[in-house]
């Protein structure tokens, strides 16, 4: 027991000073561009002028209610700004950390798939290291409030007490409704209630189809009601997103291999269009690659075959809600925060994968410890260039509040 609770500080020790060592840069930021719109009207004084009722309408509840509540406390103090974003990823980080420590059973899987999140380029840049807060805002504290959620619904998936599974749906619902985009998600909720009750009951009946629907239901409910009240624009104008499949495949699997491939970010030494090309030649390996993934862990893991095979289906989902919600960020290849839930699935999965690698052989376990050093080493690097980019555009704003 002593060794357990030493080895869960130890692994949240490491989750807080990985965190501060790739995004402490941010406190040489300011709120630039559209990070400062929630101090400026309508949103200074919409509760008081809309009133309360006017959240149930909003994507951005979250950020409103942030701001109505912390601009009078943090004011002018871009520092308190700052800290409250490396605490709001660190939340996150380590809601997801919990997650699969109660999946697998294991800190080294938990641990591993930390690592891969808190270092990663290509689904956090954008969202965390612009000084864009409104992205920040908007889309982070809900999601670590989701992940306790899937926490709770595990625990009724394993235990059937129905207080869990209630406590699942009502704070997954809050997470809805203090930011839509939430919704990333749903498929990994739907899926692993899906799979868990087909694999612990009669396949064959039709009764535990119904039964995997009706817990599956007031998800998908409460999800539409609260999507239908909101005034954000989903959706987008090329009907062959939702016509021709191929072109959808093509799409989900070219994200998908960059954001496993984040070497491939471009540099003065790789240009767009260069990328863009290698993704394309590479897709269809990275594809088997995520094949062969899967069949490896779903062998190996009796017990966790339904979040995996959930994990696995809803990483491509989440890519495709990103692409639905925004296509056009597909006409570039960096960081963008349309892939920031999808790069923590992605992390689940590796982190899960690279942990049964490691159980192997020991010098399996010294390769993983040289890879995960080499991600998180390269994804530093590219952050750190993304901020000293950046960095001209906050100077004058941090020099006029001082």
């Amino acid at each position: 027991m002593i060794l357990r609770k030493a080895n869960l500080l130890l692994s949240l020790a490491i989750i807080l000073l990985l965190t501060t060592i790739v995004w402490g840069k941010v406190f040489n930021q300011a709120l630039i561009g559209e990070g400062s719109i929630y101090f400026a009207e309508p949103y200074l004084s919409i509760i008081k002028s809309e009133g309360a009722a006017i959240l149930w309408s909003r994507h951005d509840t979250q950020a409103i209610l942030f701001f109505h509540l912390i601009r009078d406390v943090f004011r002018d103090n871009m520092k308190a700004y700052m800290g409250f974003l490396l605490l709001g990823s660190a939340f996150v980080t380590v809601t997801a950390f919990f997650l699969i420590r109660k999946v697998t059973g294991s800190f080294l899987a938990a641990t591993l798939a930390s690592i891969l999140f808190t270092a990663n380029f290509i689904g956090s840049f954008e969202i965390l290291g612009l000084g864009y807060y409104q992205w920040f805002i908007q889309r982070v504290p809900n999601f670590g409030l989701a992940l306790i959620s899937l926490i709770c619904l595990h625990n009724f998936l394993q235990k059937k007490k129905t207080a869990d599974y209630l406590l699942a749906l009502v704070l997954y619902l809050l997470a809805v409704f203090l930011a839509r985009y939430t919704i990333h998600i749903l498929p990994l909720f739907a899926l692993y209630i899906f799979f868990t009750t087909l694999m612990t009951r009669n396949a064959k009946q039709l009764r535990t189809y119904l039964y995997s629907f009706g817990l599956i239901l007031p998800f998908l409910i409460g999800s539409y009601i609260l999507m239908k009240a909101q005034t954000l624009t989903v959706g987008n104008d090329n009907p062959y997103f939702l016509q021709d499949t191929l072109s959808i495949l093509q799409h989900v699997l070219s994200r998908l291999t960059y954001m496993t491939l984040p070497f491939l970010s471009p540099s003065p030494f790789l240009a767009q269009t260069k990328v863009t090309s290698l993704i394309q030649q590479l897709y269809p390996f990275v594809s088997l690659l995520y094949i062969l993934g899967t069949i490896f862990i779903f062998r190996r893991l009796k017990k966790a075959q339904a979040f995996i095979l959930a994990l696995v289906l809803s990483l491509p989902l989440s890519i495709y809600l990103s692409i639905y919600l925004n296509p056009s960020f597909l006409s570039y290849y960096e960081s963008s925060r349309y892939l920031y839930y999808s790069s923590l699935l992605f992390s689940i999965y590796w982190g899960i994968v690279l942990w049964q690698v490691a159980q192997i052989r020991k010098i399996y376990l010294a390769a993983v410890g040289i890879f995960i050093a080499l991600w998180f080493i390269l994804n530093t690097y590219f952050i750190y260039q993304g901020f000293a980019q950046w960095q001209d555009r906050h100077n004058p704003v941090n020099a006029t509040i001082e």
